[in-house]
């Protein structure tokens, strides 16, 4: 099939979006001719790494605008909609020279921005799509007054994107809607419910060749592993909390922070403030080698999210033989099973702390334990999120799309 596939974020050797947008690029082009539409942001990078039956065409970005997109709330939106405007006119010239058989937008993952795709004359498939989590009211005062303020301006941003009638004609026109997962399928409405299929949106390859860099000493004891960026709907107090519970059973426990952000310092106080300060590292942003080396080294990874699309790390952990303790939320909640980790029941702070420390318990009293989970992590990595499985679902849908 001719494929015309829009993924704004793109980049070869590159985690979270660009990562997301190369790995769909890699794994329809071994069947199909995909002509990919992106941002020239990674434009050298793509060009060095492109496969062979992949047609780029970059549409140029504006970094000024995007970098004042960070810092001024809802800029970022308009930017995204200026982009799109201009990838559908060079998605129409496109369509005139080669009658696509399909379009298929697969960045930004998340269903609260249009693609207008959707004004093409052709079958449209629109995802992974996710964005739709939230936090559970009664874990809301883990997130402090800058993190309470950002969720209530989101969840006011969703009742506008729920009305934006670009975003309704999007799930109108699309063919095929992929939620990321079950949360965001229930914010589809009902009448487009038929066309909606959940599979998540990030995977793991098999050929990923980063040397692991093991860290050249490492705290003693039981180590507990987050990596994440430090922002308040990660979830970083709750993991400090029960790390102070943990720590009356096992004193040698430590829990490492990687991964930048705000939070850092609102975490370290709340380190000293319980009496574990001692026992807490934070080590910043760290290149993807030394964190594969961090997680090699770990007894098992915590990532308690309350929000969260994708999880890339438990993959990551997991693929590596590491048991893992996240909340049953979102993408967490999709990749973890009972027999490679344990999901916590996202419910009041106490109660979450309280199980978030006993699970970390059971791991650090028992060898065996985290032995027969980090195996089963990798077996579930392998049969169920290998980016080459991800990749040939992805295709019988496209034959379904493509013969209805």
């Amino acid at each position: 099939m001719k494929v015309l596939l829009s993924a704004f974020s793109c980049g070869p050797g590159r985690g979270s979006e660009p990562g997301v947008g190369w790995n769909w690029v890699q794994q329809l082009s071994r069947k199909h001719e995909v002509w990919l539409l992106t941002t020239d942001e990674f434009q050298a990078d793509i060009e060095r790494a492109l496969p062979p039956n992949v047609h780029p065409a970059f549409v140029q970005s504006y970094r000024l605008w995007s970098r004042l997109a960070h810092l001024i709330p809802g800029l970022d939106w308009l930017y995204y909609y200026w982009w799109q405007w201009k990838i559908y006119r060079a998605a129409r010239k496109l369509q005139d020279e080669h009658h696509f058989d399909l379009a298929h937008h697969v960045t930004f993952v998340t269903w609260r921005a249009p693609t207008f795709l959707c004004l093409l004359p052709v079958p449209l498939i629109w995802g992974p799509v996710g964005g739709g989590g939230v936090i559970p009211h009664g874990l809301r005062s883990e997130l402090g007054l800058k993190g309470r303020l950002f969720e209530a301006f989101r969840e006011w941003t969703g009742s506008i994107s729920r009305l934006d009638p670009f975003v309704r004609l999007t799930m109108r026109r699309a063919t095929a809607i992929i939620a990321a997962n079950r949360e965001t399928a229930e914010i589809i409405p009902a009448r487009y419910r038929s066309k909606v299929q959940t599979m998540l949106g990030i995977g793991m390859a098999a050929a990923e060749k980063d040397e692991a860099l093991r860290p050249a000493s490492k705290p003693e004891g039981f180590i507990i592993l987050f990596v994440a960026l430090l922002r308040p709907l990660k979830g970083g107090s709750l993991a400090v909390k029960a790390l102070r519970q943990l720590a009356l059973k096992h004193p040698d426990a430590k829990l490492v922070f990687i991964g930048r952000g705000s939070e850092r310092k609102r975490l370290a106080d709340l380190a000293h403030e319980l009496g574990v300060s001692g026992r807490v590292q934070f080590l910043g942003g760290l290149p993807r080698p030394q964190v594969l080396g961090w997680i090699q080294v770990a007894d098992a990874l915590v990532l308690p999210s309350l929000r969260d699309s994708g999880g890339l790390v438990l993959l990551e952990a997991m693929a590596q033989g590491k048991p893992v303790v996240c909340l049953d939320l979102g993408g967490p909640g999709e990749i973890v099973d009972d027999k490679c980790g344990f999901k916590i029941r996202p419910g009041e702070p106490n109660q979450v702390v309280s199980d978030l420390s006993s699970a970390l318990e059971k791991l650090a009293a028992d060898p065996a334990l985290r032995q027969a989970m980090g195996a089963a992590g990798r077996r579930r990595v392998h049969e169920q999120f290998d980016w080459e499985k991800r990749g040939e679902r992805m295709m019988a849908i496209y034959n379904q799309v493509h013969t209805n």
